[in-house]
């Protein structure tokens, strides 16, 4: 496809990047359309770790969701609302993702909730879990 952003013949992509082009010539970036993040040099389907995290009995739902950091470009945290009736363990839960995913797509972080904020049309809200969760840690390797 021709770029819309340069005068002379060039070409682009579509990347999954999400954007817009200020009447200044200055892009600015909004995110992605799709639920993949890069980590660690690697881009990484989310719905995948959550399919993962899913296959486990104790689990009622596994959410995932991308942190910045200076480092990795990102660090994935799994937020994971146990079963009412089954007992769930973080440590046994890590194992399985490290026995089941390659090593980059382990979350950094395992965190147990009762319940995750959604939308107003049922869904998890995952931008809302990204906010809550920069604004208050870091996370180091």
């Amino acid at each position: 496809m021709k770029s819309p952003f340069h005068p002379f013949p060039a070409w682009f992509w579509r990347t999954g990047d999400y954007g817009f082009r200020r009447p200044d010539g200055v892009i600015v970036y909004h995110g992605r359309i799709d639920n993949m993040a890069k980590t660690r040099g690697y881009r990484v389907e989310l719905g995948d770790v959550e399919s993962a995290i899913s296959a486990v009995p104790e689990v009622s739902l596994g959410v995932v969701v991308p942190l910045p950091h200076p480092r990795h470009g990102n660090v994935l945290v799994a937020l994971v609302v146990p079963k009412a009736d089954r007992p769930l363990s973080v440590d046994a839960l890590k194992a399985h993702l490290e026995r089941t995913l390659p090593e980059y797509m382990v979350p950094h972080d395992i965190e147990v909730r009762t319940e995750l904020p959604s939308t107003s049309t049922g869904k998890v809200d995952r931008q809302r879990l990204i906010a809550e969760l920069n604004g208050r840690q870091e996370m180091h390797p």
